[in-house]
C-alpha cells in the first residue's frame, strides 16, 4: 500500500509540471485526495520541498484563461500544506523548510499578481504557525530576491517584471521592523519609481502599443505600484529621519499629478497614498500646495471638455 501511495504521490507532482492544464488540475486533485485519505504527517514533511515546488508552478504556469478553480484549488492546498508541515518553530531549521521558504520568497516578484498574493499568504500561514515574524523567516533568503531587483534597472524589463519587482519591494518596506535599509540601492529604485509615476504612456511604450489594452493595463498598474511604493516610502520612519526632503517634494509632486490621470484605479491609490501621507503629517510644502491645486484648477475645463 505504501508503494502505491508513494507511485501516486509521484504521478500527481509530475502532472502538475504537465502543460495541459486539464492535466495541472488531475495533480491538484490527486494530491488533495491523497492528504484527505489519510496520507501522514510524516511524509508530507519529508516531500514538503516537492510539493510546494508542484504547486507554486502550478500558479506559475496556468494561463489566466484556463478555469479559476485549478489555481485556486493549488492554493489552498499549498497552504493547507504548510499548515501540516510547518506547524512547529523547530521545523523552520531544516533544511528541506528552508529551500521551502527560499522557493517562495523569490516568487515574490514573480510577474503574476495571483502568484504574488499567494507567497504573501503563504509567509503569513507559516509565521502565524510558527509563531515567528515574517522578516525573521525571510532572513536566509531574502537576498535571492532582493539582489537581482536592484541588479538591473526597471526600465529595462518587460512592464509585468517591473511591476513584480516593485510589488516585493513595497511588501518588504511595509513589513513590521524591515529588514529593507534606505541605503543607495533602495533609493535608485525610488527615483525610479518617481519616473515611471510620472511619465507618458508614450514615453513608456510606442504609441501604437500603448494603444493595446493588454499594454494600457499594464502601464496602468506599473503605476498604481509605484505610487503605492512611494507612498510606503514617506511613511517610513528611516525615510522621514534621513531628511530626504528633495526626494520627498518630487514624491508629493507626482501624486498631484496622477490624481490627474484618467484611470480611476490610479486616481484611487494617489487618493489613499495622499490621505496616508498627510495623516502622518498634515502640513504640506505652500508651494507644492498651490502648484498642485493649480494643476487640479486647470484640468477641469478640459475634463469637462472631454466629456
Amino acid at each position: 500500500t505504501h508503494s502505491l501511495v508513494f507511485a501516486l504521490f509521484r504521478r500527481f507532482i509530475h502532472n502538475c509540471y504537465e502543460e495541459a492544464f486539464y492535466d495541472k488540475r488531475a495533480g491538484v486533485i490527486g494530491i488533495k485526495t491523497l492528504i484527505e485519505i489519510g496520507i501522514s504527517a510524516k511524509f508530507l514533511k519529508r516531500s514538503q520541498f516537492e510539493l510546494i515546488d508542484g504547486l507554486l508552478f502550478v500558479l506559475k504556469d496556468t494561463p489566466s484563461e484556463t478555469p479559476a478553480d485549478i489555481t485556486e484549488s493549488a492554493e489552498e492546498l499549498l497552504l493547507q500544506v504548510l499548515r501540516t508541515t510547518l506547524s512547529d518553530v523547530n521545523e523552520l531549521n531544516s533544511k528541506i523548510s528552508q529551500n521551502t521558504i527560499t522557493d517562495i520568497v523569490c516568487e515574490l516578484s514573480n510577474r503574476k499578481a495571483k502568484v504574488r498574493q499567494a507567497c504573501q499568504r503563504c509567509l503569513a500561514v507559516i509565521s502565524e504557525a510558527t509563531n515567528v515574524p515574517i522578516v525573521n523567516l525571510m532572513e536566509h533568503s531574502k537576498h535571492f530576491l532582493l539582489s537581482p531587483i536592484f541588479a538591473k534597472p526597471l526600465r529595462a524589463l518587460p512592464f509585468a517584471m517591473q511591476i513584480g519587482n516593485v510589488d516585493a519591494v513595497t511588501y518588504c518596506l511595509g513589513l513590521p521592523n524591515t529588514f529593507l535599509n534606505f541605503n543607495e540601492e533602495l533609493y535608485r529604485l525610488l527615483q525610479e519609481a518617481i519616473v515611471l509615476a510620472d511619465a507618458e504612456d508614450e514615453s513608456l511604450s510606442s504609441l501604437q502599443r500603448a494603444t493595446e489594452y493588454r499594454t494600457s493595463e499594464q502601464l496602468v498598474q506599473l503605476r498604481v505600484s509605484c505610487i503605492k511604493l512611494l507612498a510606503f516610502a514617506l511613511k517610513n520612519e528611516e525615510f522621514a529621519a534621513a531628511q530626504q526632503g528633495n526626494i520627498r517634494f518630487r514624491i508629493l509632486a507626482v501624486f498631484f499629478k496622477t490624481m490627474l490621470k484618467t484611470s480611476p484605479e490610479i486616481i484611487d491609490t494617489t487618493y489613499h497614498a495622499l490621505e496616508g501621507v498627510l495623516a502622518e503629517n498634515s502640513r504640506l510644502p505652500k508651494e507644492l500646495l498651490q502648484n498642485g491645486l493649480s494643476l487640479i484648477h486647470i484640468s477641469e475645463p478640459t475634463r469637462h471638455a472631454q466629456i
